[in-house]
Parts: structure tokens; C-alpha cells; sequence
């Protein structure tokens, strides 16, 4: 028992302290390979974990993620015409949504035990995106502000999915889905003013990337901790 315990906190002192740079990265995904149970899931490490982290370093970290979401999905984006068995959005949602989910979790799980359920949320997101769009007729309008309240849409539409995994963990989390639209709505209008889609589209994706990971990544460090549990009291035993 006493070597469990051991463990346990050994285990919690490499979350709370590892590195932001590469180290950081290869504790979190080593981590994954663990049991979800091997440890028991406590509140109060979320409060320890956000105040030892600087804002900047967690942005970073989450940009981090996104940035290698996407340079997973690129390649394999190849995919997408070879799968005609399958619609080509449902392809494409999946193909860059779960790299992205994915990169993101291991990011959150750093500071929270949030559900493996996040995995989907992007892919989810896109995917009725791309639906209502198509039902409704989005995609006809190409002028800037027509494609820019799209990915404003995709963007609360995958912040209220994520939310939904969130608000257990903190307060006030109703911004993050805000963030959410804002960060996506406003990285595709930057890139659309700037020309950038046409002249550089690497430039334009990196910025795209980073303005989005800035302001959801921002809303996330900021979000208070939700309260643990009040512990419950044995009640009075009788003389």
C-alpha cells in the first residue's frame, strides 16, 4: 500500500513539474500509455498545475498542439480522394479533426484529467459544419465575411463540444466556446483582408494557427479551477 501511494505521488510531482519543451512532451505522451485509473483523479491538482505553469508557456504548449494537429493532417489529406466510398466532407473532417483533437488532449492533459472523448470534438465540430453548410447553402456566398462567419460557426460549434468536456473542470468556462468563434472567425478573415490564402499559403495557415491558439489558448490559462469537493463528514457516532 504504502509503495501505491509512493507512486501516486511520484506521478503527480512529473505532471505538476514537467517541462514545457521537449521533455514536457515525451512525459505527457508516456503518461498516456498508464491505466486512466492508475491514479486517482483530484481537483486540487488542477489548481497546483495552473499556477506552476506561466501564461506564455501554456499558450505555447497549446499552440504547440495545433501547429502538430495539422502538420499530422497534411499528409494525410492524400487520403481524401483516394476513400470515394465515403463523402469527401466526412473524410476531411475526420482526417484533420482527429489529428488536431488529439494533439489538443495531450496538451489538456497536462493540467486536467479531461475525458479522451475531446479526441472527436473537432472532427465532430467540422463535420456538422460542413453539413449545415451544404444544407443551408453557406458555401455558395465566397465573399469574406460570408466565409468568415462560416469558420466563426465551426468554431462555436467545436468550443460548445469541448465545453462540454470543460465547464466540470472550471468556472466561467462559458468563454471558452467563445474564444473558440472568435480565434477560428478571425484567423480566416486576417488571411482573406491580407491576401495571404493566395500569396503565401503556408504564411497564411502558421498565422491562421497562431491567432487561434492565441486567443482559445489565452481563454483556457486564464479559466479559474473549479472548487474540489467539500469532504464528507462521518457523521457523529453514538456514546
Amino acid at each position: 500500500m504504502r509503495g501505491t501511494q509512493t507512486d501516486v505521488t511520484a506521478r503527480a510531482q512529473r505532471e505538476v513539474f514537467a517541462s514545457a519543451w521537449l521533455g514536457g512532451w515525451l512525459d505527457v505522451v508516456a503518461s498516456e500509455a498508464l491505466p486512466m485509473n492508475s491514479y486517482p483523479v483530484d481537483e486540487r491538482q488542477t489548481h497546483v498545475t495552473s499556477k506552476s505553469t506561466p501564461l506564455w508557456q501554456s499558450v505555447f504548449i497549446w499552440t504547440a498542439a495545433n501547429a502538430l494537429g495539422v502538420a499530422v493532417a497534411m499528409p494525410l489529406s492524400v487520403l481524401i480522394p483516394l476513400l470515394k466510398i465515403f463523402p469527401a466532407l466526412l473524410v476531411s473532417a475526420v482526417v484533420i479533426g482527429i489529428p488536431i483533437g488529439l494533439f489538443q488532449w495531450l496538451a489538456l492533459r497536462r493540467r486536467i484529467q479531461v475525458s479522451p472523448l475531446w479526441i472527436l470534438t473537432v472532427f465532430l465540430g467540422l463535420g456538422v459544419t460542413a453539413f449545415l453548410a451544404s444544407f443551408f447553402s453557406f458555401g455558395e456566398d465566397e465573399t469574406i465575411l460570408a466565409l468568415s462567419s462560416l469558420y466563426t460557426l465551426a468554431g462555436l460549434i467545436i468550443g460548445l463540444l469541448q465545453w462540454s468536456l470543460l465547464f466540470r473542470h472550471f468556472r466561467r468556462s462559458f468563454w471558452y466556446p467563445l474564444s473558440s468563434a472568435l480565434g477560428l472567425g478571425i484567423a480566416l478573415w486576417v488571411a482573406l483582408v491580407t491576401n495571404l490564402l493566395n500569396a503565401n499559403g503556408s504564411f497564411a495557415l502558421a498565422l491562421g494557427i497562431l491567432i487561434y491558439s492565441v486567443v482559445t489558448g489565452v481563454t483556457l490559462a486564464r479559466l479559474p479551477a473549479a472548487s474540489p469537493p467539500e469532504p464528507a463528514h462521518a457523521p457523529d457516532q453514538p456514546a
